[in-house]
């Protein structure tokens, strides 16, 4: 009896089973397609950076200064307040100039990293903190795991901080009472301007 093998088939089984395989390529090609095109989207699809976030979670960066303030107190109490600020990332002190006996040459400046809100709604807390933390008789208050006990003349001056010029790029606090007295041209962190109530300065801000 002779044998069936591979190659003895009679030609109609060759034929079919020819059939059957091309039938089946044909078949499973589509999927063996999609799939390698979806790796190629996945590996060629370029990873989301800053534009491609929604506005809401892109982080936003601004500068804030601190005009009139020669304490180091009131600096880092000002400091941790915008810390705590509701969407502040990060506050970097970038710049520190204080002189106890000129104020008007004091500047303390800082790169503040946000997200989730806006320059003006972070004006609006960091300001609103600044009046309630003021309004306590006496000042104390809590920063490096140690208290603050301002003086007179500190809680004072803590009052008179108010938000002078906003953008969204940069926001200014000025010391009030430091210049409120000036009929003079002074010099007010080493730029020269002619001094005026810090009200009359274009872009006030929110208060």
């Amino acid at each position: 009896m002779k044998t069936l093998s591979r190659d003895n088939l009679p030609y109609p089984y060759k034929s079919a089973i020819l059939h059957s395989i091309i039938i089946a390529s044909l078949l499973f090609l589509p999927m063996f397609i999609s799939s390698g095109a979806a790796a190629a989207v996945t590996r060629t699809a370029p990873e989301k950076g800053f534009w491609g976030r929604a506005p809401e979670l892109r982080d936003n960066f601004l500068s804030l200064e601190l005009v009139g303030v020669g304490s180091y107190e009131l600096a880092e109490i000002f400091h941790d307040i915008i810390s705590h600020c509701p969407g502040v990332l990060e506050a970097r002190r970038c710049r520190l100039n204080l002189d106890p006996n000129n104020p008007r040459a004091s500047l303390v400046e800082w790169q503040i990293t946000y997200t989730g809100t806006t320059a003006f709604a972070l004006e609006s807390s960091i300001y609103q903190r600044l009046k309630e933390i003021s309004a306590e008789k006496p000042v104390v208050y809590p920063v490096n795991g140690s208290e603050l006990t301002l003086t007179a003349g500190e809680s004072e001056s803590l009052q008179a901080i108010k938000p002078w010029q906003a953008s969204s790029r940069r926001l200014r606090f000025v010391e009030s009472l430091v210049f409120a007295a000036d009929t003079d041209r002074v010099r007010c962190h080493g730029r020269r301007r002619v001094t005026r109530p810090w009200r009359d300065y274009s872009q006030p801000g929110f208060e």
